[in-house]
């Protein structure tokens, strides 16, 4: 099955454990997880929310998605863009798609959820970290770190992946600072 331009897929069963121990899910919490891929992440996340919503983009991933997930109860597949989407849970998760991290946290703010946990290329999570004066600061900087308490949780390697990835990857989380609290 030919498959998006660019798109990798997580296949680090350890490093999915990680990330979702990383959410911190309650068994009475809904998680939205935006780029499902095949859906590994998806199942590790099942396992302690009482409720995940899974958006992909790719229609081509749909059968897949239902194939592998068909025996999760707490699971909704929906294939449509997550910059469309209302985005609001108590935890958002997913490895994003690079073209749209920017986007993305952009538009965050906009909606209530407790924490969020992404995979993201190395050079965007330095991107959001980055301080005035240094190279990579920029006004995508400072609004992220207005609105989020930002940390690093973790490297991943390019061989978590298939196909592997030129860029490097990393798991930060975000939280709402409490100036943008509801």
């Amino acid at each position: 099955m030919l498959m998006e331009k660019d798109q990798h897929f997580m296949v680090n069963k350890e490093i999915v454990r990680k990330i979702a121990s990383l959410a911190e899910i309650a068994s009475n919490e809904t998680v939205i997880e935006i780029g499902a891929g095949k859906g590994i992440l998806t199942k590790e996340l099942a396992k302690t929310a009482r409720k995940v919503i899974t958006i992909e983009v790719d229609k081509k991933l749909k059968p897949i998605l239902e194939r592998n997930l068909r025996s999760y109860k707490n699971v909704s597949v929906l294939i449509k863009n997550a910059l469309k989407s209302d985005l609001s849970a108590d935890k958002i998760v997913g490895s994003l798609p690079y073209a749209i991290c920017e986007a993305l946290i952009q538009k965050l703010p906009s909606f209530d959820f407790k924490r969020a946990v992404f995979t993201v290329s190395k050079s965007f999570a330095y991107r959001l970290l980055a301080k005035p004066g240094d190279d990579n600061y920029s006004k995508l900087s400072k609004f992220a770190q207005e609105n989020f308490k930002i940390s690093i949780e973790m490297d991943v390697p390019k061989e978590a992946f298939e196909p592997r990835p030129k860029a490097n990857s990393m798991v930060i989380s975000l939280i709402k600072t409490d100036k943008k609290r509801r």
